[in-house]
């Protein structure tokens, strides 16, 4: 029985994820973005990098490039991605930068 729970730990696959968020205007602060996504944004499979990135893009304006690793039998990246885009007093547009197995 041990042999099987060590070979069904071994098949979970898991993804890095990184999207890159465009906030909805220059006055959005991106930390503060980051903090609400990481703790509004819960599931069983995912977990928040603890660090992220800010990328300048246009005319001073920045985005917010944030990971995850994911369980990908118990994540959609697409309901993530969905959960991101629905904070819409801060965020205009969300992409998926990089998606890599780990």
């Amino acid at each position: 029985m041990n042999n099987d729970k060590l070979t069904r730990q071994a098949s979970v696959s898991n993804s890095l994820i990184w999207f890159a968020i465009d906030p909805e205007d220059a006055e959005t602060d991106l930390d503060t973005l980051a903090k609400r996504i990481m703790k509004d944004i819960s599931m069983d499979g995912l977990a928040w990098k603890q660090q992220y990135k800010k990328e300048p893009f246009a005319y001073g304006i920045c985005k917010l490039l944030i990971a995850c690793v994911v369980q990908d039998e118990l994540v959609s990246i697409e309901q993530v991605q969905e959960q991101i885009e629905g904070m819409e007093d801060m965020v205009q547009a969300v992409e998926v930068k990089s998606f890599n197995k780990v």
